[in-house]
């Protein structure tokens, strides 16, 4: 599965997981003949290329660059001979580890203002790995053996509401650069994916500002080939995804949600809550170091729990496969959908050339909203249309090439003339080819991929169910689960 991939002059590194969910780079080396991004010409040009047109029919030729851009990119690695791209962009989900950091509080600054000052040292960095293991970084102070191990029997005490064993690990530094340095180039860039709560806004801001701005750090050593992408400041080639927003996003396991913290999140949906606490964090670590320690751990290991249950950046991660798009992308439909339609595209050669500076931006209506009848009214009537827009678009072959012109809408005589033709005409006057769209086609068949998931889903939830219900009966005979299974079905 395609985790990123960085171009640095005539080499593209690419990123993907393996299928035990390990990161591995390929470094794609280019020629001069492969240094280009497509442009539009005239269909007299010299230049013109033979081969590709546009997405909408234009001539186009190659214009040589030193940045290539990120169709130019993706065409770049789907001409890869078929073992490697195949190796790439194998389904595999990535290892996931959840990370969560401590710091002094500083009452002058809210959340945001104190990941931007970073006036106040990182006291423990806690990571919960996905073997179950809780390790704890601290930055000055340590624990002894007997209060580590004293750690793990509350860990294990905490966490076993919800059916997990956590193992720990305790590990203290001489100061908090080492620790930094320690947790940076020996783990984070190690990790196929990293996660935590409020994690990338947070966690990991606070940690690169620390680095560049009080302990001279440089935060890039956090990454596989020392570079640091994107405005948040990620590492290249480490998975980064906010699981709070994975949760906000995906999880419909519960409906109503009263607030986006992990403490409600770890009740609602695991039944247990983070560590509680008489006074301030800060008097917690002054005071009880050990308890501070498990408190961390325990913010770890809810997440990690979290993640096992509901597996909600595991559906980031699968739109990012059906795409095949870089998984740190899984949040942006835009970039999901271009990648489907570019690749789409140029298996139909067809290419998407760089947007000319002078072009100007084109703009539609948008959807008609009937004005509301303001008041309490009886016996109202919704009609929902199953699929409504996916079936409109195939049935009119909607698509950005097969757009053909607008007729007057209250032009009947024209609308007949082209139906005459042969094209397809929309009530609005919108004329579409017949010629099957790009787009269209890729509705077509995503739509109905929908439909067969959409039965297999079904199927296994009924399994699921009668499990559930033969469990309680003390009954563990497969043939008696698929004999109430093939029953209900034909029933």
């Amino acid at each position: 599965m395609l985790l990123d991939y960085i171009q640095t002059g005539k080499n593209i590194s690419v990123s993907y997981y393996d299928k035990n969910g390990k990161t591995k780079i390929k470094t794609i080396n280019l020629d001069d003949s492969q240094m280009f991004n497509w442009k539009k010409c005239s269909k007299t040009d010299r230049n013109r290329d033979m081969t590709y047109i546009s997405w909408n029919g234009d001539a186009v030729k190659r214009e040589p660059t030193r940045k290539l851009s990120q169709f130019r990119i993706a065409e770049i690695i789907d001409d890869l001979p078929k073992a490697e791209y195949d190796e790439i962009f194998e389904y595999a989900l990535p290892r996931t580890f959840f990370v969560d950091i401590e710091t002094e509080i500083d009452p002058e600054l809210t959340v945001k203002e104190s990941a931007e000052q970073v006036r106040k040292p990182i006291t423990v960095i806690g990571i919960a790995t996905p073997d179950r293991q809780i390790i704890v970084l601290s930055s000055s102070k340590t624990l002894t053996p007997r209060e580590q191990r004293e750690v793990e029997f509350d860990i294990k005490a905490h966490t076993r509401t919800f059916g997990a064993e956590f193992s720990f690990v305790f590990k203290a530094f001489g100061s908090e650069t080492d620790m930094l340095k320690f947790f940076l180039t020996n783990m984070v860039a190690r990790f196929p994916m990293m996660s935590g709560w409020n994690f990338i806004d947070f966690d990991w801001k606070y940690i690169v500002n620390r680095c560049e701005k009080k302990l001279n750090i440089d935060p890039s050593i956090a990454s596989p080939i020392k570079k640091l992408v994107g405005k948040n400041k990620l590492p290249a080639h480490v998975g980064v995804v906010d699981y709070m927003e994975c949760y906000k996003k995906w999880d419909t396991s519960v409906a109503q949600k009263e607030n986006f913290k992990l403490d409600q999140a770890g009740l609602d949906v695991l039944g247990v809550q983070k560590v509680h606490y008489s006074g301030t964090l800060d008097d917690l670590y002054r005071d009880d170091f050990k308890k501070y320690v498990f408190y961390n751990a325990i913010d770890c290991a809810l997440v990690e729990m979290l993640h096992e249950k509901l597996g909600v950046s595991s559906i980031g991660n699968t739109l990012t496969y059906i795409a095949k798009c870089p998984t740190m992308r899984m949040f942006s439909p835009v970039a999901l959908t271009e990648s489907i339609l570019a690749r789409d595209y140029y298996t139909h050669g067809q290419v998407l050339p760089l947007k000319e500076k002078d072009e100007e931006a084109v703009t539609y209506d948008g959807a008609y909203v009937k004005k509301p009848k303001i008041g309490f009214h009886k016996c109202c009537i919704c009609n929902d249309f199953a699929s409504l827009y996916p079936n409109i678009i195939r049935e009119l072959n909607l698509s950005p090439e097969t757009l053909l012109m607008k007729l007057d809408e209250d032009d009947i005589e024209a609308k007949m003339e082209k139906l005459a033709e042969g094209y397809i005409v929309s009530e609005s006057g919108c004329v579409f080819k017949k010629d099957p769209g790009v787009f269209s086609t890729l509705v077509g068949r995503v739509y109905m991929q929908r439909k067969s998931y959409k039965k297999t889903a079904v199927n296994a939830a009924i399994k699921a169910r009668l499990l559930e219900d033969l469990l309680k009966e003390n009954i563990t005979d497969e043939k008696e689960l698929q004999a109430r299974y093939d029953k209900i079905m034909n029933s």
